[in-house]
């Protein structure tokens, strides 16, 4: 009964997340958040800072939020909390970033213009094809084995075709 459970819920899935929604997955759009960590966090900074988590009626609820937004201006207008345009990284990262240029990894790059893409092989491999470069950009999957196998495989990284301004890529 539970391998038949188990053959139902794979041949579902298939069917309804890898052939028919097939766009669910995390890295299907690029250059956007995957989550939305960062308006969990306003709203954490709210409830703690202002609601305290209380319940309140709505008329002080709006007195709170303008208070707040004129709160948050006034910080970022006088430079309190800053939005950060670039990252850091740190010499870990950069070391790490060092080893893995000098390795034996073949990176493919395609110029577009104003963006380049690369793609780099994940894991333990070495080299990429042009088949696998395919497989990425049209994103069948017939199976979900096909699925796990595909998705992992390459790495795709698209950024600015501008070498002065790598960090804002």
């Amino acid at each position: 009964m539970e391998a038949k459970k188990q053959i139902a819920f794979v041949e579902y899935f298939e069917n309804e997340w890898l052939n028919s929604h097939n766009t669910w997955y995390e890295n299907i759009q690029h250059f956007t958040p995957s989550t939305n960590d960062g308006l969990e966090s306003f709203n954490k900074i709210i409830k703690d800072e202002n609601t305290y988590r209380e319940r309140i009626p709505l008329s002080r609820f709006r007195i709170i939020t303008f208070e707040t937004v004129k709160q948050w201006s006034s910080q970022y207008k006088h430079k309190l909390k800053q939005y950060i345009q670039t990252p850091s990284i740190t010499l870990d990262i950069w070391t790490k970033g060092y080893q893995w240029a000098k390795s034996d990894k073949s990176v493919i790059s395609m110029n577009h213009g104003y963006t380049v893409e690369y793609y780099a092989p994940a894991d333990d491999e070495f080299k990429i094809s042009n088949n696998d470069i395919d497989t990425i950009n049209t994103m069948k999957w017939n199976t979900f084995d096909q699925y796990r196998k595909r998705a992992f495989n390459v790495w795709y990284i698209k950024m600015q075709n501008d070498p002065t301004n790598w960090m804002k890529g």
